[in-house]
C-alpha cells in the first residue's frame, strides 16, 4: 500500500510525499503526518499572522453591543460620569484602579486588557 501525503512548507509549494507502509502502521503515520501538518502551519501563523491582544476600547464597546448598553447606562453600571466614559471609549483617558475592577468584574474583561498589559 502507497500513501500520499501533502505537506505545507511556509516558503515553497504543496509537495507530495510518497512513501510504501505496512497496511496496519498507515493509519498511525496518517496521524503523525496531519499533526506536523497541524503544527507548522499553527507556527506559521503565529509568525506571520499573529493574532493582537484587544485594547481596552474595542473591548468597551464589543461589551457595550453584547449587553446593548449606552454610554449612559455603562456610566451608571461603572458609577462614572458619562463623559468619563466618553473619554474611555475616546483613548483619552485610562480608567483609576477601581474602575477598572469594575470592569473587569462586570463586564467580564480579562484584568490584563483593562490594565494594559
Amino acid at each position: 500500500m502507497m500513501l500520499s501525503i501533502f505537506t505545507v512548507s511556509p516558503m515553497l509549494p504543496v509537495k507530495p510525499i510518497t512513501q510504501p507502509v505496512p497496511a496496519c502502521t498507515s493509519g498511525i503515520i496518517l496521524i503523525l503526518h496531519l499533526l506536523k501538518t497541524s503544527i507548522d502551519v499553527s507556527e506559521y501563523e503565529e509568525e506571520y499572522y499573529p493574532v493582537k491582544q484587544p485594547s481596552l476600547v474595542d473591548m468597551l464597546k464589543l461589551r457595550m453591543y453584547e449587553l446593548e448598553l449606552t454610554q449612559n447606562k455603562l456610566s451608571e453600571l461603572l458609577e462614572v460620569s458619562p463623559s468619563r466614559i466618553s473619554d474611555y471609549l475616546s483613548g483619552r483617558a485610562e480608567p483609576t484602579l477601581k474602575v477598572a475592577r469594575k470592569m473587569s468584574k462586570k463586564l467580564n474583561i480579562d484584568a490584563s486588557i483593562v490594565q494594559g498589559v
